[in-house]
């Protein structure tokens, strides 16, 4: 089974989604599964990944939501071309799972959404998006465990 991991930041920066991306990684390939990680952030290639790291900066719009979610679905669609995953696990923002699941449909493979947080009332609160938008509305519909 090939796993793609979609997370907005990864090694070398370092917090609690970093190290979990590189854990949850590692877990996934002592069960057997092959696994590549896409990132949108920058950082130099690391000999102690635990497997492919595949970086591509997105430079995140105030106003640009639907912008970014066909930039990063296409991404995904081109990553699948060389990685053929057979599911795509995207982690918060919601911006990532909603490209994520427009490539699943589009491919017919299952996508996991992983919110670790609700950036995007953070991102209000900061003025980088408004409470009305695409990316708040969808955080306020996602069920949360």
């Amino acid at each position: 089974m090939r796993v793609l991991l979609d997370s907005p930041s990864y090694l070398p920066a370092t917090g609690g989604l970093e190290i979990h991306m590189k854990d949850l990684a590692g877990a996934l390939i002592g069960a057997g599964a092959e696994v590549a990680i896409a990132t949108h952030q920058q950082g130099n290639p690391d000999t102690s990944d635990p497997c492919a790291v595949h970086r591509w900066p997105m430079l995140w719009l105030p106003k640009g939501e639907r912008i970014q979610q066909w930039i990063l679905a296409r991404k995904l669609s081109t990553l699948h071309r060389t990685f053929p995953f057979d599911i795509l696990h995207a982690h918060s923002p919601c911006l990532t799972g909603l490209a994520a699941l427009r490539v699943g449909r589009r491919l017919g493979i299952p996508v996991v959404y992983e919110m670790r947080s609700s950036w995007e009332d953070a991102a209000v609160t900061e003025g980088a998006t408004k409470a009305g938008s695409l990316r708040f509305q969808f955080a306020r519909v996602v069920p949360l465990p």
